[in-house]
């Protein structure tokens, strides 16, 4: 299993079906258009394929071969200004315009009158118009994200993380240290702030940027990577003890 991956990918050929399981042989659970954005959790190996999870617009989880995932082109303007049109043409007005240092989101490449157009995007999905395939601009690397949950974990995780950090951690040190005890109150405090800010650092797909757990430390990341990890196990055992009990 690999460990690290892009938390949102594009579909990049036609045919893109998602399974129920790590087989071309399961049920089909949607069909997805070329260029559509998926959120996406672990890998796995099978038949010979690296498959991914991800996470469809309703919800619902499902598995798709990597070979139909391509990671989105994202550039940065490097020439002094662009123009952005409504249609991919230049005989209207431009609807807007880039300057050095911009940012965009490649959605396609289309091709009309013998040119090629750019359809963009901002970084937020919003449709900016189209730039001539010409325009000067170079990619932009992302890190890539470190994978902690499977997606479908996310409740556990987080209620892990808050019971542990909000509730049982700064209770112990106040039973140990004493109420008065400015220490036990630093650990109160300190693990607080982790429960918050885990709130906005693990994200629903099971992800968590390399380098933006900064806020917490590396200590701080392992402690609440580790307490709704606690929170994951706990709920697969009533879960287990429940279908025994069935």
């Amino acid at each position: 299993m690999s460990n690290l991956h892009f938390a949102t990918l594009r579909v990049a050929r036609q045919s893109a079906q998602v399974h129920k399981a790590t087989t071309s042989r399961s049920a089909v659970i949607a069909e997805l258009e070329v260029g559509e954005n998926l959120e996406v959790g672990i890998d796995r190996k099978a038949e010979g394929l690296k498959w991914r999870r991800v996470l469809l617009r309703n919800g619902q989880a499902g598995w798709m071969a990597d070979e139909k995932l391509e990671a989105i082109p994202r550039l940065r303007l490097t020439q002094e200004s662009c123009s952005v049109f409504r249609i991919p043409s230049t005989d209207p007005e431009p609807c807007g315009s880039l300057r050095r240092g911009d940012q965009f989101v490649v959605v396609r490449v289309e091709k009309h009158d013998g040119k090629d157009w750019v359809r963009a995007s901002d970084e937020n999905g919003k449709e900016l118009g189209f730039i001539e395939g010409a325009t000067k601009a170079s990619r932009i690397a992302r890190q890539p994200d470190t994978i902690v949950f499977d997606v479908e974990e996310y409740r556990p995780f987080i209620i892990g993380v808050v019971v542990t950090e909000g509730i049982v951690l700064p209770v112990v040190s106040l039973l140990i240290w004493g109420h008065s005890s400015s220490i036990a109150w630093g650990i109160a405090a300190a693990s607080w702030y982790l429960g918050v800010v885990s709130l906005f650092v693990f994200r629903r797909d099971g992800t968590v940027s390399n380098g933006a757990y900064a806020p917490t430390g590396l200590v701080g990341f392992i402690v609440s990577a580790v307490a709704g990890q606690a929170g994951i196990l706990l709920a697969r055992l009533f879960k287990q003890k429940g279908a025994d009990d069935a």
